[in-house]
């Protein structure tokens, strides 16, 4: 049996007995556009727009490798087009659509760590300033910091505190995982 724990409900509902289709329809269309996420069994967010994409994007780059593309299905799936139009095609939109390193300028470094340095950037479309971090993803496995990585950006993401910066974004390519802040640029003295 399918269950979600609906976040802003508090409750675990049962959608194969009582949600009609065009119910469950609308809340995936809300978790999409980032509306509303399902939450774990902790309570914490578990599922979310970005964690969407960021999964579908690890499966077709997992599925992608010369390793997995020899079995029949899996070739298949990296290969299937719809509507004419290749899931690398819409991969590749779907990264381009994403905030990258390169929506950046950087002005200067803050500050360094063990496995991250945070820097001051300024985004090239719009000049908005920014403190973006920036860790190493070998760094963060070897040390076995990832889970420290997931907790900093769930902290971030969720904070309401004056003196803790908003999270804006975060993203990664090859070898960081970059967490781009809003900073005050009027409380420095």
């Amino acid at each position: 049996m399918l269950k979600f724990k609906y976040g802003g409900h508090g409750s675990v509902k049962d959608l194969a007995a009582g949600d009609s289709i065009t119910s469950r329809c609308a809340r995936l269309n809300q978790l999409l556009q980032g509306k509303c996420s399902v939450s774990s069994s902790a309570g914490v967010n578990g599922v979310t727009r970005e964690g969407l994409i960021d999964a579908l994007l690890l499966l077709y780059q997992e599925c992608a490798t010369p390793e997995l593309m020899k079995i029949k299905h899996v070739a298949s799936f990296v290969n299937k087009c719809k509507c004419l139009s290749c899931y690398s095609e819409v991969v590749a939109e779907v990264q381009e659509l994403l905030p990258g390193n390169r929506d950046f300028e950087v002005r200067g470094i803050v500050g360094r760590g063990h496995f991250s340095e945070v820097q001051v950037v300024k985004e090239r479309a719009t000049g908005d300033v920014y403190a973006m971090k920036l860790m190493e993803k070998t760094s963060l496995r070897s040390q076995d910091q990832v889970a420290f990585f997931e907790e900093e950006r769930t902290i971030l993401a969720l904070n309401s505190s004056p003196w803790i910066p908003q999270l804006q974004h975060a993203f990664q390519d090859q070898d960081h995982v970059y967490l781009k802040l809003q900073i005050d640029l009027r409380m420095r003295t």
